[in-house]
């Protein structure tokens, strides 16, 4: 027997928009404005010249010039681990319980089938 394909999380699975609508919609109606949307795209204008700035220097950094291992930093996986466990009234393992993404469609296609997924 075939396994049987990915499926959505039941919160979005009733949606008929794909993610990047939901999340420009929902950027589009923040009341602090304006936003930056660092995702892949096409743009028509430069970056603000703080981004720009920011990363030059990121680029001077040698921890910058290489991927990231797959699963996120340890160091980052730990303070997000930290920041939300309190919401969830325990305290999370960011070696088992955290892992980072290079983006909402490599999060949504790792979804197992008890998993849950919280965005940040």
């Amino acid at each position: 027997m075939a396994p049987k394909p990915p499926q959505p999380a039941a919160r979005v699975a009733g949606r008929k928009q794909d993610v990047w609508t939901i999340v420009n919609e929902g950027a589009a109606a923040s009341p602090k404005q304006p936003i930056v949307n660092m995702g892949q795209g096409f743009f028509g204008y430069n970056p603000p010249n703080f981004i720009i700035d920011a990363a030059k220097q990121a680029l001077d950094k040698v921890e910058c010039n290489q991927y990231s291992p797959t699963r996120g930093r340890p160091r980052l996986r730990k303070a997000l681990a930290d920041a939300y466990s309190p919401l969830w009234g325990r305290k999370l393992n960011p070696d088992t319980e955290i892992t980072i993404t290079t983006g909402a469609n490599e999060g949504l296609s790792r979804k197992g089938p008890k998993d849950e997924r919280m965005p940040c």
